[in-house]
This record gives structure tokens, C-alpha cells and sequence, in this order.
């Protein structure tokens, strides 16, 4: 057993159990560890310590570059190895690594889902949320929303014109967010189901506040 062992299991286990509708136990032998979703396998956790490696499912390109890149990094151990691969501690190993496998696992496994078994909408706001994340880059924040505690920050405009949404008439600005040069963008979608509809009539409700106020 090893420290960087220890990590690389306990970051995957993290990574997983923070995912939607995830279930894990020890159906096959005491030493492994499964995760899945809706009944599916996404990660094996070995709790060998001589053998301290997690499986996850990956693309069959995207497998064979992993491990032309990391010598810990070999075709999966238990299942299918064209579509699984096992990592364990190595050089260039990290926790980033490790978490991008198991939601990429996870991912994988969810999309070959029955729609009815699927994840609901707040994982598909924030898988959504996190492509957009990606494609944009980290752009800086509109100015009137930072705070200003230097003259020189006032003179940018940080902070200029911001509206405290407590102190509105109905409770919210409707001011925007969004990074200068990026479009408003719906991540979240909710369903007509159980409390997602009412959360639905409060977005609808937010949506008309906001044009209104931006009609001036």
C-alpha cells in the first residue's frame, strides 16, 4: 500500500460518489469496489495493496493515447480492454487526471442510457455549465459585479452601476452576469415534474423581469 495509492483511490471515490444517482458495493469479490449508475458500471476501485489501481471506461482513441502517455496506465484489467483502461499511481498521475476518468467513465455509460434512466436536468446544466467552461476559457467577470477597493479599480469601472438584487422592487435585477463578448446562455433546463415545475414558472418569471428591465 502506498501513499500515492491512497490518493489516486480516494480522489476517484470522491469524484464518483459526487456524481448523480450513484450506487456502489462489492457484488463480484470483497476487494472490488464497483460504481455504478443506474445499475451500470462506470469504476472499479481494486482495494489490493499490491495492486492499488481504479478501471474506468474510456474511448478505444482516447485509451491508447492515455497509454502511450502514462506508463501506469495499462488496458482494463477486468473488462473489455478496448473500451476500459486502469490507472494507477505514477508519474504524471494527478487528481485532475484521475476525476476527468471517472466523470469521463460516468459520461460514457449515461449517455447509452435509456432517456428514462438518465441523470436529471441539474447534471445536464452542470455537464453543460462545464462544456461551455471549456470552450470559453476563463474570461474575466463583467466590471460593475468586482469590487473596487482601490481608486485605480474605480477608475475601470469595477463596481460601476451594480445593482444589489435584495434592494430592487421585485426582489431581482436582472442584470447579467456573463464575461464581456459572451452571450447569455440556459444551462439549466428543468423538467414539468414534481418541484422542477414550479422552479420552472420562477425562471419564466425571472426571464420576463429581466427583459423589462433591459427594455429600460
Amino acid at each position: 500500500m502506498s501513499t500515492a495509492g491512497d490518493r489516486l483511490q480516494g480522489t476517484a471515490r470522491q469524484a464518483a460518489l459526487a456524481l448523480p444517482d450513484v450506487s456502489h458495493g462489492r457484488p463480484f469479490t470483497p476487494v472490488l469496489d464497483v460504481y455504478k449508475v443506474a445499475g451500470k458500471v462506470f469504476l472499479i476501485i481494486t482495494d489490493d495493496p499490491d495492486e492499488q489501481i481504479i478501471t474506468v471506461k474510456c474511448e478505444p482513441e482516447h485509451a491508447r493515447a492515455q497509454q502511450r502517455g502514462y506508463s501506469s496506465i495499462t488496458p482494463g484489467r477486468y473488462l473489455d480492454k478496448r473500451h476500459w483502461i486502469s490507472l494507477g499511481p505514477g508519474p504524471g498521475i494527478t487528481q485532475r487526471l484521475v476525476t476527468d476518468a471517472v466523470e469521463n467513465s460516468y459520461d460514457l455509460v449515461v449517455e447509452r442510457l435509456p432517456r428514462r434512466d438518465r441523470p436529471g436536468a441539474i447534471y445536464r446544466g452542470c455537464k453543460a455549465a462545464h462544456r461551455a467552461a471549456l470552450r470559453t476559457g476563463s474570461l474575466m467577470p463583467p466590471a460593475h459585479i468586482l469590487n473596487a477597493p482601490t481608486r485605480l479599480m474605480k477608475d475601470l469601472g469595477y463596481g460601476k452601476d451594480y445593482q444589489y438584487d435584495p434592494d430592487t422592487a421585485d426582489g431581482f435585477s436582472g442584470a447579467d452576469y456573463f464575461p464581456s463578448g459572451m452571450d447569455r446562455e440556459t444551462y439549466y433546463q428543468p423538467t414539468r415534474n414534481g418541484y422542477e415545475f414550479q422552479i420552472t414558472e420562477r425562471l419564466r418569471r425571472w426571464a420576463a423581469l429581466r427583459a423589462r428591465r433591459q427594455r429600460g
